[in-house]
């Protein structure tokens, strides 16, 4: 099989798509499906062949050769094979939820362009051509953000490409460092120990450039307006998938791969206070969100922490979870998405307090958002559970306190997300039908809606059929997708990942787990209240005018914003400061207000401040040295 087939095809089908004329989108939608098909088909072919290297030499300056290397094994094979189902999944759905929207044509070119990329980036087995790949994937991003409407989606946009463009800057310079301290760009030459500076910034530079892909903290805002602004398939396909895969392969190659990272040590405890932060702090700004998108974004935010932390851990059963997780995810929150723009196809919003009682009139979105919503809470028997559980066991087998302290936060960050989503149930599908006078335009009577079209359900359908059997049937995946990635750390340590050797047994947890379920459905069941009856002050005499009142799901946790220092958090979270965006947009207007001052024309000023230049940069050459 020649690797450059996974290149040849989606930009062959991205280009074919492009000559297209405007008015045939349809064709546009078969191009981008067909070249997924055929991109899969390699992708599963590559499973019954050997491992491939391929370099094709460009030239060659001073004692650095720039040439193309591309390496197929392990990881890339499974990578590649759900890179080609999520693109074809979201071009079928793109065709339905487009019929009645308008979209630029350089919608479906873009989807192949971005599938083309990311295979380049899986692929490639030099830094060099990874971060070019890598550029073209943010570039791809901004311009499909800005396809949707207003000068919201052009705002965020731009605010993406400012953050993911900063943390690519990182990577280029992680990458322009390794020729000049290791003699080359080759990923799979580079084994390197991490006991000097300039090892240690080159592993920073690129664990920022990857957690700023994934959307971890600090580096995440960037996601929640993007998913309120941009078009619903490309939150789904790009934030929610493909970003999420390729945040933490590169994070999982840097770990596993090019540097030796120990566990235990100062980098891994990083790594794992990186994932803590994002699981809490993504969770409880998910928990208290009104909008229906708002609160998936902040849900693809916190679900990113248990795939760092399973990675920082160090140990196989825990890097095998996050790995797992990562893989689940993008399955589950691409399912969610998909269930969010159908509900705003027919509805015309996503604002929880105008929804409810869609379960009746969707009984198709209603199934997949419910399985989905169990899955990315924990709940056994969906894949979902499996992942955190082995993040969990690799928790466990650090055996120190500070383990037990991210273990609790792991724990409590998913009774949150169960919280959270047992809120976007209700308000959504099960709580009392919104009929007020504010619908938005071109909204009916609930009693009137259908569910969405045959192309955005058969993307829905699949995606919660993948939580459902990934769960049961979780050795599957495990035995043939993640535990083939860790050979080598299995054989360093003598193991093998196997569900039924853990240091913890699910299976009393997963009775109790459902007893608890199953007893809440009942007492939800009984005692639900469909309305409210408020009345006035009764003195004596008056007639009574009963008034109803629907019970908002988005009011649920509004406690939490109530309390001083949480809800100082919140608060202040919806507001910007804590945003790297904003924080760094301020240093910067100081910086050049500062410069602007210093610029005073006199040329002995000038020479000074080259004088000191010269003295810092020779500083930092002879600490390299």
């Amino acid at each position: 099989m020649d690797l450059l087939t996974f290149l040849y095809v989606p930009f062959l089908a991205g280009f074919i798509s492009l000559i297209i004329p405007r008015k045939l989108k349809f064709f546009q939608e078969t191009v981008a499906v067909i070249g997924s098909l055929v991109f899969i088909k390699d992708a599963i072919q590559s499973f019954s062949i050997n491992d491939q290297f391929l370099q094709i030499p460009w030239f060659q300056l001073s004692t650095i050769d720039f040439s193309f290397d591309f390496r197929l094994y392990n990881f890339s094979r499974f990578l590649l094979l759900f890179l080609g189902l999520f693109t074809l999944l979201t071009s079928l759905y793109s065709a339905g939820f487009f019929r009645e929207r308008k979209i630029s044509q350089l919608y479906f070119p873009f989807l192949m362009f971005t599938l083309g990329s990311s295979a380049t980036v899986v692929l490639a087995d030099n830094f060099f051509i990874l971060l070019i790949a890598w550029e073209i994937l943010t570039l791809l991003l901004f311009y499909l953000i800005a396809m949707g409407q207003g000068k919201s989606a052009a705002m965020a946009a731009g605010k993406a490409l400012a953050i993911l463009g900063f943390t690519d800057v990182a990577l280029l310079l992680a990458v322009l460092l390794l020729p000049i301290f290791y003699n080359t760009w080759n990923i799979s030459a580079l084994r390197i120990q991490l006991g000097n500076p300039v090892s240690i910034t080159i592993f920073l530079l690129m664990f920022i450039a990857a957690i700023a892909k994934a959307g971890a903290i600090p580096l995440h805002s960037w996601i929640p307006p993007a998913a309120e602004s941009a078009p619903l398939p490309v939150i789904a396909f790009l934030p929610a998938s493909l970003d999420k895969l390729l945040g933490i392969y590169l994070l999982a190659r840097i770990t596993l791969d090019v540097f030796i990272l120990p566990a235990q040590s100062t980098l891994s405890y990083i790594i794992m206070i990186t994932g803590a932060v994002t699981i809490i702090g993504g969770v409880f700004v998910a928990v208290v969100q009104h909008d229906l998108k708002r609160l998936l974004s902040y849900h693809a935010i916190s679900q990113v922490g248990y795939m760092v932390l399973g990675i920082g851990t160090g140990n196989p059963i825990g890097i095998a979870g996050g790995l797992f997780h990562m893989l689940n995810h993008t399955i589950y929150k691409s399912c969610l998405f998909f269930t969010a723009g159908s509900v705003e196809t027919r509805t015309k919003t996503t604002d929880i307090d105008k929804l409810g009682g869609l379960s009746s009139s969707m009984p198709f979105t209603f199934g997949a958002c419910l399985i989905a919503a169990l899955s990315i809470s924990g709940v056994p028997p969906f894949n979902g559970f499996v992942s955190k559980w082995m993040i969990y066991q690799g928790l466990v087998e650090g055996r120190s306190m500070i383990f037990m302290i991210f273990l609790f936060i792991a724990m409590f960050g998913s009774a949150l997300t169960l919280a959270s989503f047992l809120k976007l149930l209700y308000g959504t599908f099960m709580g009392q039908k919104y009929e007020g006078k504010d619908l938005p335009a071109g909204s009916e009577s609930r009693r009137k809606y259908n569910d969405v079209s045959w192309t955005m359900i058969v993307p829905m359908g699949i995606l919660a059929l993948l939580c459902v059997l990934f769960g049961l049937f979780a050795s599957f995946p495990i035995n043939h997708f993640i535990q083939p990635v860790l050979s080598g750390k299995l054989a360093e340590v003598g193991q093998t990942i196997t569900l039924g050797t853990a240091l913890w047994n699910p299976t009393l947890a997963t009775i109790l787990l459902m007893i608890g379920l199953i007893i809440g459905g009942i007492i939800f069941y009984i005692s639900r209240i469909r309305v409210r009856e408020v009345d006035t002050l009764f003195i004596g005499g008056e007639q009574f005018e009963i008034k109803k009142e629907r019970l908002l799901a988005g009011n649920f946790y509004e406690f939490l914003e109530k309390t001083k220092l949480l809800g100082g958090f919140l608060r202040e979270s919806d507001k910007g400061i804590f945003d790297v965006y904003n924080i760094s947009s301020g240093l910067g207007l100081l910086v050049v207000n500062v410069l602007k001052k210093l610029h005073d024309g006199i040329l002995s000023t000038y020479l000074a401040w080259c004088v000191i230049g010269l003295g810092i940069l020779s500083f930092i050459l002879l600490v390299l040295q």
